[in-house]
């Protein structure tokens, strides 16, 4: 990471803070956002402007790249914190309470160490994206569309789930992605109703929906995209329901600009789900942030109300589940600029292109 890109989010990171203020962080985005360390054993201890990574010697070498003073610990992360903290005359430290164990607070508090938990608008750190990141975001989207369509003409009756998934992910791989953003969803028939399915040994049947919920992670940062297919043919009724879901996604779309709400697409997306009855069939959010994790702040949902930042990336997943039979998702990502939403994602989904096989 470049150091003065380092040095940009740092400042970003200071102004959300109370000066002098002390922290620690155990979250590994926060951690790799603020000194570039990616190792899997580490915290961050911060005392006003001083930043100090704890890590164990297997991650030596990588933590004397990262943009912080080094501290290495014996005796666990909390510990090496406490004598930071106690060396610093630290009575207070801000803290996320989502992310700190139960061992390590304890482990605090037995210092004489008072937690609080760290300012709501801390929370927005990490929402606007700068360029190095919005072009890691573009490569694990590129990553992962060269995947998909590489995955179309294998497709084929008496596939199972698994075998899709399978077939998916080596190609996700040869596409460059050093992971998947999470763990794959391939839904078939009925299965496609669930809207987090886990993939099974389920055969794909002609003329039923399957979901294929997929990501790519490069340099760290994470895609996040949903296409539905049919093997062979698509009945008029999924015809229907699928140019609504098409519609209810573009109309979200286009409500997205920065400094409306999350709310505000939420509520566009479901309009046109209702007028074609089928809004009942619409069970979660309409999306929301990807960036070093693949669930961030903002979120697109009934209850979204805070501004939307320039420069945010969210995922835009319209779905319709009916029990029983199956479903539909449609899912891209999507840039939030003050004069509109850039979508980032160009995998084709027009009715046409989602037939198979």
């Amino acid at each position: 990471m470049k150091t003065n890109m380092t040095a940009y989010r740092w400042q970003k990171c200071r102004d959300l803070l109370p000066a002098n203020a002390a922290a620690f962080f155990t979250d590994r985005a926060t951690i790799r956002y603020l000194t570039g360390f990616t190792g899997d054993d580490a915290a961050l201890a911060t005392v006003g402007d001083k930043k100090y990574l704890i890590t164990d010697r297997r991650f030596e070498a990588e933590a004397s790249l990262a943009a912080a003073t080094t501290v290495m610990h014996k005796n666990g992360l909390a510990p090496a914190a406490v004598k930071i903290f106690q060396r610093h005359k630290i009575k207070t430290v801000a803290v996320a309470p989502a992310n700190l164990t139960l061992k390590q607070a304890d482990g605090l508090r037995e210092a004489k160490i008072k937690l609080t938990p760290l300012p709501r608008r801390f929370y927005a750190l990490r929402q606007a994206k700068d360029d190095g990141e919005i072009a890691a975001m573009q490569a694990a989207i590129a990553a992962a569309e060269t995947a998909f369509r590489r995955l179309l003409p294998k497709l084929r009756g008496r596939m199972t789930e698994l075998d899709i998934k399978a077939e998916l992910e080596f190609l996700l791989t040869r596409a460059g992605a050093t992971s998947t953003s999470f763990p794959t969803i391939i839904a078939s028939g009925a299965h496609a109703a669930l809207p987090h399915a886990a993939p099974s040994r389920r055969v794909w049947q002609v003329g039923e929906p399957l979901v294929v919920d997929f990501g790519a992670v490069v340099e760290g940062y994470v895609s996040d995209l949903t296409r539905t297919l049919f093997l062979r043919q698509m009945s008029k009724a999924w015809r229907t329901r699928y140019a609504a879901v098409l519609a209810a996604q573009a109309a979200g779309i286009a409500a997205i600009r920065a400094g409306k709400s999350g709310a505000t697409a939420h509520r566009a997306a479901r309009k046109i789900l209702r007028e074609r009855e089928l809004d009942k069939f619409f069970t979660h959010g309409l999306g929301h942030g990807i960036g070093l994790e693949i669930h961030e702040e903002p979120r697109l949902s009934a209850r979204a109300r805070e501004p939307l930042p320039e420069n945010c990336v969210v995922t835009v997943e319209p779905g319709i589940y009916l029990a029983g039979v199956g479903g539909i998702r449609i899912e891209d990502d999507v840039l939030v600029a003050a004069g509109g939403a850039r979508v980032l994602s160009s995998l084709a989904k027009d009715p046409q292109s989602a037939v198979v096989g």
